[in-house]
């Protein structure tokens, strides 16, 4: 959580990583990055432009920060007022469990 209790997800991976052309084509309905390393899954080009839209309903933003061959990182920020923070004292059973974010309607 930001200072101003907005909440920020971020996802790492090491992988091969995207050019700016490739960010841009995977955020359009059912592109594709055009990787010239064979993954040998396809997707249907759905998730990240349904997930920023999703996101950008809650007020959000998502951040795409690659580089060919250096891996990406992908950050999801939701404004404090679409995140509701549950103590631990709240949840059953969650003694010394990680904290619960959850985005509000």
């Amino acid at each position: 959580m930001t200072e101003d209790r907005a909440c920020i997800i971020s996802v790492e991976d090491n992988g091969i990583g995207m050019s700016e052309a490739d960010i841009a084509a995977a955020l359009q309905p059912f592109g594709h990055s055009s990787n010239d390393l064979n993954r040998g899954l396809e997707g249907a080009g759905l998730g990240l432009p349904l997930a920023k839209s999703l996101i950008e309903l809650h007020g959000g933003t998502l951040e795409i920060i690659s580089a060919r061959h250096a891996g990406t990182t992908i950050k999801i920020i939701l404004p404090a007022d679409r995140v509701k923070y549950v103590p631990a004292s709240d949840r059953p059973g969650a003694i010394n469990a990680p904290i619960r974010l959850v985005a509000t309607a």
